[in-house]
């Protein structure tokens, strides 16, 4: 998923979580966020997927535009599905600003890990440490 002020899908199902680090080099970020119709429409995808375990990977900075689903919603998708959420926070140096806030608490709710990156060079880095904990199900 891109978010977008109009989310569209290009979201990939990856067969394993060792593929997640060399497939997120080509997505890049084109603002205007509509953070929550992302997060909401990536459970929806999860959620038709045949693997018992069903993880959902979310890098953000964060930030939320005009999404026409609430935090509510999300729950209770998320509680359905049985997703676990990884979020990666792209402005680590801010870790506790509010737009964070979300990223995190999505994390803790889906059962899922929370990591926050200074600079996009790391980010392939923290996204190779969480696919490892998806792996080992941690």
């Amino acid at each position: 998923m891109e978010p977008a002020s109009d989310p569209t899908q290009s979201a990939f199902l990856c067969p394993a979580s060792s593929d997640l680090a060399s497939r997120i080099e080509f997505v890049s970020a084109r603002g205007r966020t509509a953070l929550l119709d992302a997060v909401y429409l990536g459970s929806q995808i999860v959620r038709t997927d045949r693997n018992p375990r069903k993880v959902l990977f979310v890098i953000s900075d964060g930030g939320e535009n005009s999404s026409r689903y609430t935090e509510g919603e999300i729950r209770e998708s998320l509680a359905q599905t049985r997703v676990r959420v990884y979020t990666v926070a792209t402005t680590g140096s801010e870790s506790g600003a509010p737009e964070l806030a979300f990223l995190r608490r999505l994390a803790d709710e889906a059962r899922g890990r929370f990591a926050a990156v200074d600079r996009s060079s790391d980010l392939a880095t923290v996204v190779r440490e969480l696919s490892m904990a998806i792996s080992t199900g941690q």
